[in-house]
């Protein structure tokens, strides 16, 4: 596949709209396959590819959305409201956050994948949140004043 006529109209198409690929960047491409990553939301397993890929922030917003427990049953919410949309942003603004701060080639950097998709992982990025920072009628009816004890005592 990465040799003969398939690669060389790879390489042409990459070099026609400036690029540089090389037909031994593709003689010379080795796959790997690691293990995938996963969470539970909701009693469903959800996985992802490990870094350095973005799949793990889908996995940390449902960590977050995981630690508001049962205020992130979205069915009490309106679609599109602004309760269910604040909850949804801030939860992806968090985890890619730690994405950006975190996620780096694994051959080359640690990434803490296991203590980032653990559950006091997904507490403590709720508690670095604006979830609080919304007007207190809103806070109160999104999180019924929930309190969440911080990790630290």
């Amino acid at each position: 596949f990465y040799e003969g006529p398939v690669a060389e109209a790879i390489v042409a198409a990459v070099r026609s709209r400036g690029g540089v690929l090389e037909l031994s960047d593709l003689r010379e491409h080795k796959s790997t396959f690691p293990e995938p990553i996963c969470v539970n939301y909701k009693g469903v397993d959800v996985w992802e590819i490990p870094p350095n890929g973005q799949g793990i922030t889908a996995l940390l917003a449902l960590n977050i959305l995981g630690a508001l427990g049962e205020e992130a049953n979205f069915g009490k919410f309106p679609h599109g409201s602004a309760e269910h949309l604040h909850v949804l942003i801030e939860a992806m603004r968090l985890a890619f956050a730690d994405t950006r701060w975190y996620v780096a080639d694994p051959d080359v950097s640690h990434v803490p994948i296991k203590e980032l998709l653990s559950k006091v992982g997904g507490e403590r990025a709720f508690l670095r949140g604006s979830f609080g920072r919304v007007s207190g009628d809103l806070f109160r009816k999104i999180y019924d004043v929930k309190r969440v004890a911080h990790p630290s005592g």
